[in-house]
């Protein structure tokens, strides 16, 4: 149910409940990831030129430096 006029407050059911919280825990896991991105230098610089195949290899690498830090091994 979404919030209205005619519904000011709307209940949601338990399963609405469980899976509002199921999305949000993703949630909450990806934003902290984006937020590692973010401390890395290599991501805060603006390219001048045209190096998207550049800037896609560099956010991979982050990527995968954030993953090694976080424990997550590599397959």
């Amino acid at each position: 149910p979404r919030k209205s006029k005619t519904h000011p407050n709307p209940k949601l059911t338990p399963k609405q409940k469980r899976e509002n919280r199921l999305i949000s825990q993703v949630r909450v896991g990806i934003e902290h990831f984006i937020g590692q991105l973010k401390n890395f230098g290599a991501l805060t610089i603006r390219f001048r030129n045209r190096l998207n195949k550049v800037s896609d290899q560099i956010i991979l690498v982050v990527a995968g430096l954030c993953n090694l830090r976080n424990g997550y091994e590599v397959q």
